[in-house]
């Protein structure tokens, strides 16, 4: 996206904010890409990552003390706004999830089953159901479903380097060099060719970087 058609979107803005629990906050947009929408997001994957949001790691009172400065444009927490969010990285994490709605959608406009489903997700088929019944759907699964998609659009398969890496038992990239990150070599069966995990593999690597981001602080 160029610089102007940037400045043309209105930044972000948040009318009204409520802690749904630890982590999560409901949030209704009155500026921005989403605006007038209502979206539950979990800030965990910037407040884990980060040193300057440990008390609110530790802390669920202080978490609920959640409130907005500058017109919406920032979230801060305490009496004194010590600890602040822009709205543009809250806007960022709320493109990162799906409603069951949006769910149920992306199986009909892929024409897919729950067992279809199931199977390219990484989930067994209960949890699919369990999905679009209501159940909170993992950030993991919804990159998952966004690459999925990215895939069908494009004009040839996209298959990553690591991808063709972890599908070659000849690769020249170690197995014990790919079990440091976390990833499992997914191996080749003589019924069935083999298939990449895109959620599992995007969660096994999602949970070493936090974890080595953890190990930092």
């Amino acid at each position: 996206m160029s610089a102007i058609a940037r400045l043309a979107i209105p930044m972000p803005q948040i009318a009204h904010i409520d802690v749904v629990r630890h982590l999560v906050v409901r949030v209704i947009w009155s500026a921005g890409i989403r605006a007038k929408r209502a979206d539950v997001v979990d800030l965990s994957p910037m407040i884990n990552l980060l040193k300057l949001y440990r008390p609110l790691r530790e802390d669920p009172e202080l978490f609920k003390s959640v409130h907005l400065i500058e017109e919406g444009r920032i979230l801060a927490w305490g009496n004194d706004d010590q600890i602040d969010m822009a709205a543009d990285s809250v806007e960022e994490l709320a493109e990162e999830t799906m409603t069951n709605d949006d769910f149920r959608e992306f199986l009909k406009s892929n024409n897919l089953t729950h067992g279809e489903a199931a199977a390219l997700l990484g989930r067994s088929r209960r949890q699919i159901e369990n999905y679009l019944s209501g159940e909170p759907i993992p950030r993991v699964v919804v990159l998952a479903c966004f690459g999925l998609v990215a895939r069908k659009r494009s004009p040839t398969p996209v298959v990553t380097e690591l991808e063709k890496k972890l599908m070659q038992p000849q690769s020249g990239l170690a197995q014990d060099k790919l079990e440091t990150y976390g990833i499992k070599r997914v191996t080749q069966s003589p019924i069935q060719p083999a298939r990449f995990d895109l959620a599992s593999q995007v969660a096994a690597l999602g949970d070493n970087v936090r974890a080595q981001a953890l190990a930092l602080r």
